[in-house]
């Protein structure tokens, strides 16, 4: 028996930060799942494509997922859509869905834009465990999430965590109206 220390495996179960993963793109803020009684961040990643004359980002739909422990980097699971299972299979990877940033960004500086994340990702400790007890949300937290969030993340976030999109009480945004 040839033992040859240099394939793949091997390199990885000596060195796990040596693992691949594709998360580079614009990540969605989490959404939060209840697993088994406990609370998990739901991260969707688009890639992008820079529009330089436009000063703008194309967005394409979905490419990977990455679940973690609650407030950790700590990775529960990791989900490529394009070598996994894809639950968006019925939408093209070569057409943008949206453009960045959107809307409710377009007044922001990139300071304003910087303070608004650190104070809703400094939320998300407490609105976890309100989360986690009721199912609900805080108006404040939502009204945050909804500004900051591209809204083109809502529909597949409304596939993958139906309870925290629920709780956001976005249902025209989803429709359409």
């Amino acid at each position: 028996m040839k033992n040859d220390n240099s394939h793949p495996f091997f390199e990885l179960r000596r060195n796990p930060k040596s693992l691949l993963l594709d998360t580079s793109g614009y990540w969605s803020y989490p959404a939060l799942v209840v697993v088994k009684e406990s609370l998990q961040w739901v991260c969707l990643v688009l890639p992008t494509m820079a529009m330089q004359e436009k000063k703008r980002t194309a967005l394409f739909r979905p490419k990977a997922l990455v679940q973690l422990k609650a407030n950790t980097s700590t990775l529960v699971r990791y989900e490529s859509f394009r070598l996994g299972i894809d639950p968006f299979a019925n939408i093209q990877w070569d057409k943008p869905i949206a453009m960045f940033p959107h809307k409710d960004l377009w007044e922001m500086t990139y300071q304003q834009l910087s303070e608004a994340e650190n104070q809703l990702l400094n939320s998300y400790e407490e609105v976890g465990k309100s989360f986690l007890a009721t199912k609900s949300l805080p108006t404040t937290f939502i009204e945050s999430y909804l500004k900051l969030l591209h809204p083109a993340f809502l529909p597949y976030l409304q596939h993958l965590a139906p309870e925290f999109v629920s709780a956001l009480n976005v249902e025209s945004r989803l429709s359409g109206k």
